[in-house]
């Protein structure tokens, strides 16, 4: 209430003048840059925790299940627009042509190295 009607009047009211202007500092101004500059470093440590786990739980570390069955070992480009994957699916290596228009499954490869032609 003092503080309201020292705003409003000034220091024309006796008594205002005093209570508004004698708070005591309790807190020095170093302290209240550490206390900022702690508050700023865990946000910033809690930012890049969360982008670590999500960036962690989107490569599908957590939700694998098991052994992936199909695997890409190896692609060339044969053309701008057209790519050739060897992958191996299920233990079985098979040679696979991608153009815009379609997939095409070349050759399937029994042993390493050896084609089924």
């Amino acid at each position: 209430m003092n503080q309201l009607l020292f705003m409003l009047f000034g220091a024309d009211i006796p008594g205002v003048a005093e209570t508004a202007t004698s708070a005591p500092a309790t807190e020095s101004y170093q302290w209240a840059l550490a206390k900022i500059l702690g508050s700023l470093g865990l946000i910033l440590a809690f930012v890049f925790f969360t982008l670590w786990f999500v960036r962690r739980l989107s490569h599908g570390r957590w939700n694998q299940g098991g052994a992936h069955r199909i695997k890409v070992l190896e692609k060339r480009p044969l053309s701008p627009k057209t790519m050739l994957y060897l992958i191996e699916m299920n233990g079985e290596q098979v040679v696979i042509a991608e153009s815009q228009l379609e997939v095409r499954v070349l050759s399937a490869l029994t042993e390493p190295g050896s084609t089924d032609e």
